[in-house]
């Protein structure tokens, strides 16, 4: 049984097999020029970019309306497809700088600058180090050694929170590429004509 969830409405369908709402352009009419290569794939992969969309975890969640939750729980592999097919190729490349899933992002810097900040809820670490002495049965001389002493400030990013949220966003990231990548391919059959969930 399919989940409606996942299922084109019949309408699109119909639409799409028509040459309406973004899908593959209907056969021309007798003699007239038929669609070339790149519009059709243009058509389909715009169509496929707008159901990955509609199916992306920000929509699945109910958020689908909020530009924040789209830029980082859209469809990633539907905002590839915006910036090579179209339509508003600039908005998806402002949202793809924001969220992908490589260390190419305007998140991942930010992440670890803060991350680098030191934790002021926690405890230095003070090291203390003594060298520089040689010493033996005979002679021993005070004026060689040295002592040194350093502070250590934990970060955010080594605190049980931090780790806890960083973990979180690279498992976040581990799993929405396949599922953006998977409702994207979805989208592509849905859009050709070909059987999909």
């Amino acid at each position: 049984m399919v989940d409606e969830r996942w299922a084109v409405p019949a309408t699109a369908v119909v639409e799409l097999r028509r040459g309406g709402g973004g899908g593959a352009p209907a056969p021309a009419p007798p003699g007239g020029p038929l669609p070339s290569l790149w519009q059709i794939t243009k058509s389909v992969n715009q169509c496929a970019a707008s159901y990955a969309n509609q199916h992306s975890l920000a929509s699945d969640l109910g958020w689908g309306n909020s530009r924040a939750a789209n830029i980082f729980l859209g469809n990633d592999a539907a905002t590839l497809s915006n910036i090579a097919f179209g339509p508003n190729r600039a908005g998806s490349a402002v949202s793809w700088l924001f969220s992908n899933p490589s260390n190419a992002n305007l998140i991942g810097p930010t992440a670890r600058g803060i991350s680098a900040l030191p934790n002021p809820f926690a405890n230095p670490t003070y090291t203390v180090t003594v060298g520089g002495a040689s010493a033996s049965t005979e002679t021993f001389d005070v004026t060689a050694i040295s002592l040194d002493v350093s502070k250590t400030v934990p970060t955010v990013g080594e605190s049980l929170l931090g780790k806890t949220i960083g973990g979180f966003f690279n498992a976040l990231t581990w799993i929405k590429a396949p599922f953006d990548v998977g409702v994207y391919v979805n989208g592509l059959a849905a859009c050709s004509g070909f059987p999909h969930f």
